[in-house]
């Protein structure tokens, strides 16, 4: 996911599946503040959604620009566009490595359905809905 594409995302359905776990984490205030922007322009998104979209789309280009090292003196094979694929070490691998660990352990824990369905989503921020209640009382 490319942060380009969440505007594309927030106007479309929801769709995701989220963890049993939750995350509680204190922002800073120019990013708290970011946020509840965003919750204003998609009124329809939930703190969670938008929250857990900017992280995907931050986390996919971190992932991308983890560094990697090709290592061996032959290629191990060419993909279909003719691209050499290596061997490969670095943080850029661990991190691939350790995300499809967790990933799997996370799926594991998902309820007995097996469908994904949404678990308890975060409210929105009470300034957004103070202000929201205003305009329609006007």
């Amino acid at each position: 996911m490319n942060t380009k594409d969440l505007h594309a995302i927030w106007n479309a359905p929801d769709h995701s599946r989220l963890t049993a776990k939750q995350y509680t984490v204190r922002l800073p205030v120019r990013v708290a503040a970011q946020l509840a922007a965003l919750s204003e322009l998609y009124p329809r998104k939930t703190m969670t959604d938008l929250i857990g979209d900017i992280l995907a789309a931050g986390l996919d280009q971190l992932a991308q620009d983890l560094p990697t090292k090709n290592i061996g003196e032959k290629p191990l094979g060419f993909r279909e566009d003719g691209e050499a694929e290596w061997e490969q070490i670095g943080p850029g691998v661990t991190f691939a490595q350790l995300s499809q660990k967790y990933l799997k352990q996370f799926e594991a824990e998902e309820p007995a359905s097996g469908k994904g369905e949404k678990l308890v989503r975060a409210p929105r921020n009470a300034a957004v809905k103070q202000k929201r209640g205003r305009k329609s009382k006007q």
